[in-house]
């Protein structure tokens, strides 16, 4: 439903479709007109808005008490998630971690208890930013992270210690039903040092980082991604052991994003 339609035809979709427990609905809509449509149907279990940036309009909190999954943007979700069954949540757009949002969304993703798969994406102007323990959760089964390091606030060598650094020492322990985590470092510098990059140290990192007596994990990728392609680190248990690969990918880094259909069906 496109940002293009009249707010008259909203009010005939509205009305015709009143008495329809209509349960899927994909949207282009500015936030005024979109929540309109919402509270007209609470039977909605899935939500997804295309528009990267507006502030939602004023929503009852218990306008959506059906809404399971849910794709939108960092206000957005901050504004309709809290209190709702969400089981699924795909973020639209970036959060910025040094602006006062960032612990909003995080501590609105935190709340979730019944969430169990979550596609986020971020920006960074540090390489000491711990942003993975920031989402710690009891109940996620499926994490698809991304961190976009900001070129305009710092310069950003591909080494290992960098890699490893998105996946913190201990920080896997604070997922303890994680099935899957895939984090996905971007940048456009790293194409010009990827040749120097030691892919055995980084593997062993990786190694280092998995705790044994994790009960669910079987998979974790890191993934080191520019404009023309990406490295793909991928640790997997199989018949009760770990072993990692590395992998090289060409093409546009969104060959490697995560789709709003991946992440409902809990894989990639």
């Amino acid at each position: 439903m496109g940002s293009g339609i009249p707010g008259h035809f909203i009010d005939i979709i509205s009305n015709v479709f009143k008495t329809s427990r209509i349960e899927n609905l994909y949207s282009h809509l500015d936030s005024n007109r979109l929540f309109h449509l919402c509270q007209t149907w609470p039977s909605l279990t899935t939500l997804r808005t295309a528009r990267y940036e507006y502030s939602p309009a004023d929503i009852p909190p218990d306008a959506l008490p059906q809404l399971c999954h849910l794709e939108a943007n960092t206000r957005t979700i901050c504004h309709i998630a809290p209190g709702g069954p969400i089981e699924t949540l795909c973020h639209v757009g970036e959060v910025i971690c040094w602006k006062n949002d960032f612990e909003l969304f995080a501590s609105v993703v935190r709340g979730c208890g019944t969430l169990q798969r979550a596609r986020v994406n971020c920006r960074i102007d540090s390489e000491d930013v711990d942003i993975l323990s920031a989402f710690a959760h009891d109940a996620l089964r499926f994490f698809h992270l991304r961190i976009t390091l900001d070129d305009r606030r710092g310069s950003f060598r591909l080494t290992p210690s960098l890699v490893i650094q998105a996946l913190p020492s201990g920080a896997l322990a604070l997922f303890p039903k994680l099935e899957v985590l895939q984090i996905i470092l971007s940048h456009v510098d790293f194409a010009i040092v990827v040749d120097n990059l030691n892919y055995g140290e980084v593997e062993d990192a990786l190694m280092s980082l998995i705790p044994e007596g994790h009960a669910t994990l079987h998979q974790v990728d890191v993934d080191c991604s520019f404009y023309s392609g990406a490295i793909r680190f991928r640790a997997a248990r199989h018949d009760g052991r770990w072993h990692v690969k590395t992998v090289i990918h060409e093409g546009p880094e969104s060959s490697i994003l995560t789709r709003f259909e991946d992440v409902l069906a809990g894989h990639r």
